[in-house]
């Protein structure tokens, strides 16, 4: 429970701040026939939950679909609608339900455009929502075979359902013998055959009679239905007290379970106050019912990474000394996703370089653990090479790097990206002193060789000061070391000229300490910054608090104020010309807080409020353009990786 309690905290943070993969799509001709979808990531087409809002078929929005219900689902691979349909106001029944039946073919007739698998369908309801819910599930096929529209030929038919709160019949005579005579003084019964006075549900007209018998989902069960669970709060006293408590009494899912359980259909009846411990959550109860076993338990598995991640971040037990740190301001987050990554936690990248050119984004190389669908032995270390335009939100392909890549940094210049060293997966695998050159200005963009580093390695610290490139420290990963060791951190400090691309890379003074990795960096005005790290004695793995700057026209090297904590596998960028903000990383914890170097000053802070969605990013990419963050992928808890990227509002409060 507590598993389960943690993943819907962390997913109800993500869908607050994420956006619908499409948005008021019009699904019929009516203002109100619109509908959002969110879509999972996956190869695969994905099973759907179609969201239908309660409201009395007189209120509601799409925009009232659960935070939790599209977290939980798209953590496992399932996609998610919400739709909007004709109020009783606007046109009586049958408009809302049969509306809904509309919106449930029109996603059918999407299914190969939006990846969605069309015999994987549900609906998630709740109160008018949830009677219209329950009607599709019981009610015969709307399809017409013969019909001239493409979307009316599809199917109406679910393949589970859930009820919150139901009006399992509407039925006047029906319902008051349940729930009692308060049942007809709430208004939905009579707006829904658009009576003007609600005594006149005390004898209705035959005509409102059969309307309200044909919507009662209760009328329509039979033995080929699908599954079906119903949830209410609580079972209150009967005769209800008041209108509000009758039309949602539990009693409706009750009478209903007793004629599925007659006809041999299955029901669940979950009322919160008295139920069952083995009865699944409506959420549980979707995907037990969409997803085969394997993928279930396979996706539980995924979920369960993640939450033992948020679990263990530094927002959720952060020491005195960090608590104490100045707050800098907020960001507000938007969480995205990079649309060329196969989505994690045992997917997605880390170890890209990231830059930013003319407001353009770069993101180039990376480590990929799910490949990139090749034979090659070295599948898993990505080639790819993208460009985001923050105006538009867009990624364009860029040419392929002129090898693979992970764990290499980049750094822009005015027309170019530099991507610099890294590693390549193998037999064995290797570090790279290759630097390659994009010039971002010739059409299309071309890939260049340049002159290598005086020692091939990963991690590194990296930044242009003037027309310098500096890269500092790093990680000459060797097989024979177990990888790491103190023969393979690096301290060496490397200078590339501009003006004098010929002299090729020069060392400069050593890092003073330590040598380190995995680092983070950034520049300001003349000085190289950079932030933490890790270095390797011969006993043990160290990770550093020690923020130094460097001074390439004087090749000095100095330390500064020190952060909190021990933290490496951050990443940082420059913001305002003052603060570098540095993103993830681990110490103790997964570092799931922002942090702010002021550089006028020589004092850390932080920004108020974790990273979402409960990210865990070891190894992001990072920068800045303006007032916005960006972020990108990342490594957490059990070696899981994301496909994550961030936008966010940087919001000082000096």
């Amino acid at each position: 429970m507590k598993l389960l309690l943690s993943l819907l905290l962390c997913t109800t943070a993500v869908i607050a701040q994420t956006e619908p993969t499409f948005r008021d799509i019009s699904y019929g001709p009516h203002e109100r026939h619109k509908l959002d979808v969110w879509q999972a990531r996956s190869d695969a087409p994905t099973p759907l939950v179609i969201f239908i809002h309660g409201g009395g078929w007189h209120g509601g929005d799409k925009a009232d679909v659960p935070a939790k219900l599209v977290g939980f689902m798209l953590a496992r691979g399932v996609s998610v609608a919400s739709i909007n349909y004709r109020y009783t106001s606007i046109a009586i029944l049958p408009a809302p339900v049969h509306d809904a039946a509309r919106a449930v073919q029109y996603l059918r007739s999407k299914a190969a455009e939006w990846k969605l698998d069309p015999k994987r369908f549900a609906a998630y309801g709740i109160s008018a929502g949830a009677t219209s819910t329950l009607w599709l599930a019981y009610h015969d096929d709307l399809a017409d075979p013969r019909s001239a529209d493409p979307v009316a030929r599809e199917s109406s038919r679910l393949q589970a359902a859930v009820g919150m709160s139901p009006q399992t019949s509407l039925e006047p005579e029906v319902v008051v013998g349940w729930a009692g005579a308060q049942v007809l003084n709430h208004p939905m019964i009579a707006r829904a055959v658009g009576a003007k006075k609600l005594d006149e549900m005390k004898s209705p007209s035959a005509a409102w009679t059969a309307l309200l018998r044909e919507f009662s989902p209760i009328n329509h069960v039979s033995h080929d239905d699908p599954p079906v669970l119903i949830s209410n709060p609580k079972f209150d006293p009967l005769p209800a007290a008041n209108a509000g408590s009758a039309i949602h009494h539990a009693i409706f899912g009750t009478k209903l379970k007793e004629k599925a359980d007659a006809a041999r259909v299955p029901c669940v009846l979950r009322i919160e106050d008295q139920k069952d411990k083995a009865a699944p959550t409506p959420e549980e109860f979707l995907i037990k019912h969409l997803l085969s076993a394997t993928e279930a338990r396979q996706r539980a598995r995924e979920a369960a990474v993640q939450s033992a991640g948020i679990d263990r971040a530094l927002s959720k037990d952060m020491p005195e000394q960090v608590k104490a740190l100045p707050i800098f301001g907020g960001i507000d987050w938007t969480v995205k996703e990079l649309p060329f990554v196969t989505k994690g936690p045992h997917a997605g990248i880390s170890g890209a370089g990231m830059v930013v050119v003319d407001g353009q984004i770069y993101l180039a190389g990376g480590f990929i653990p799910a490949g990139d669908g090749t034979q090659d032995a070295s599948y898993r270390t990505s080639r790819w090479a993208h460009r985001y335009d923050p105006k538009t939100g867009e990624w364009t392909q860029l040419p392929d790097l002129p090898a693979r890549r992970e764990y290499t940094r980049a750094i822009a210049t005015n027309d170019a990206v530099f991507v610099l060293g890294g590693f390549i997966q193998g037999r064995p695998g290797l570090p790279a002193a290759d630097v390659f050159r994009l010039d971002v200005n010739q059409p299309p963009p071309q890939w260049t060789t340049v002159a290598p580093l005086t020692v091939p390695r990963t991690h590194m610290a990296v930044g242009k000061v003037g027309s310098k490139l500096v890269v500092a420290g790093g990680n000459k990963y060797d097989v024979a070391e177990k990888g790491y060791s103190p023969n393979t951190i690096q301290g060496v400090t490397d200078i590339f000229d501009l003006t004098k691309p010929e002299q090729g890379w020069e060392q400069r003074a050593t890092i003073p300490g330590s040598p380190r990795g995995w680092s983070a960096s950034a520049v300001v005005g003349e000085k190289f910054y950079m932030l933490g790290g890790v270095t390797w004695t011969a006993k043990a793995r160290v990770r550093l608090a020690e923020t130094l700057s460097y001074d390439p026209a004087r090749d000095e090297w100095k330390r500064l104020a020190d952060f909190p904590m021990p933290i490496s596998g951050w990443e940082a960028d420059t913001f305002a010309d003052r603060y570098l903000i540095a993103i993830g990383g681990a110490g103790t914890r997964w570092n799931d807080v922002p942090f702010v170097y002021d550089s006028k000053t020589d004092r850390w802070m932080r920004i108020e409020g974790p990273l979402p969605p409960g990210a865990l990013f070891n190894d992001p990419g990072v920068c800045i353009v303006g007032d916005t963050i960006y972020v990108a992928g990342g490594e957490g808890s059990g070696g899981s990786h994301f496909n994550h990227f961030l936008i966010g509002r940087i919001r000082p409060r000096q």
